[in-house]
């Protein structure tokens, strides 16, 4: 699913999050400053930093690359 958001405050992204996203998944999104709202309401969140030139970003808890290069949706 596709949707157009009006802002990126971080009250907007957090209805669409806790709307669309269970609890605990782990979400990849790059360093905008409201997406750290994710962490406090119990997501796995990892950032990475374009304007570092980071475009991944690997967890060695997760084993797992975090990047914003596409969307892998799994059934919940």
């Amino acid at each position: 699913m596709a949707a157009v958001i009006p802002n990126v405050t971080t009250e907007t992204l957090r209805g669409v999050v806790t709307r669309t996203i269970e609890k605990g998944s782990a979400v990849s999104t790059d360093e905008l400053v409201s997406y750290n709202l994710l962490k406090k309401d119990g997501y796995d969140h990892h950032a990475v930093s374009h304007t570092k030139k980071q475009w991944r970003k690997y967890s060695y808890r997760r084993n797992e690359y975090h990047h914003t290069n596409r969307v892998v949706l799994e059934p919940v």
